[in-house]
């Protein structure tokens, strides 16, 4: 069905070829690369003498079953904070003023987005941030409501394969190539600063052998911009 990961993906995944001698080591690395596609709540390679089998030619079967893991996924975080810092009041004295805030997340996940074992990861996140005493006293604009506020939203692209300028015929299971495509944006309000963020990348990532994990990221843009600056903080700043 459309859950189930391309042939040609898997065949590229599992090193176990026919009428080759057996070693142990491909069956060890066809279970990682398979669990490296993240698609699969369930592996099992199965052994077993071959009804061809004889005194002068021993054969073995291998017997790979797959279970599909859910092809998508959604989560939702809520944290809920009560920070109370302490301030000086105009008398000298300590308060303690504190303040409430909010933080919820929201995560999509595909892990088979064009049967190739492809994972999309698109992320949603708002937090806010305001004064217990603003329960009290109200608030005439959206800025005087808040002491922080947050939202953003991130979109990742991790294909398991190398796109160009790398040839195909690299040693898939040992590598475990993956091309990895993010791009993102982010609001923030402080007290004393707007500023709207943007990042993109373009990035790939292999493993070198049991101990060595490489990442190489050609292409990476982060775009940062100031809307309103309090003049205090910018006097503390240049202090």
């Amino acid at each position: 069905d459309s859950n189930n990961v391309k042939e040609h993906t898997i065949r590229q995944t599992v090193t176990i070829q026919e009428n080759t001698p057996y070693r142990a080591y491909t069956i060890t690395e066809s279970y990682n690369a398979l669990l490296n596609l993240r698609n699969f709540k369930y592996i099992n390679i199965e052994l077993s003498e071959s009804p061809t089998s004889t005194d002068s030619a021993r054969l073995v079967d291998a017997h790979i079953r797959l279970i599909n893991n859910t092809k998508q996924n959604l989560t939702a975080s809520i944290e809920l904070s009560n920070a109370s810092p302490l301030d000086v009041n105009e008398q000298g004295a300590l308060v303690n003023n504190g303040n409430l805030g909010l933080e919820t997340k929201l995560e999509y996940q595909n892990r088979n987005l064009f049967g190739g074992a492809e994972l999309l990861r698109i992320e949603g996140a708002l937090l806010i941030e305001l004064p217990k005493l603003v329960l009290r006293d109200g608030a005439e604009a959206f800025h005087e409501a808040f002491t922080a506020f947050e939202s953003g939203l991130n979109v990742s692209l991790d294909m398991p394969n190398f796109l160009i300028p790398f040839s195909n015929h690299i040693n898939w299971q040992r590598s475990r190539p993956h091309t990895i495509l993010s791009i993102g944006g982010d609001y923030q309000y402080r007290t004393y600063f707007e500023r709207i963020l943007g990042n993109t990348s373009f990035g790939y990532s292999w493993i070198h052998n049991r101990r060595h994990k490489h990442q190489l990221i050609p292409i990476e843009l982060t775009y940062v911009n100031f809307i309103n600056i309090d003049n205090r903080f910018l006097q503390q700043l240049n202090a």
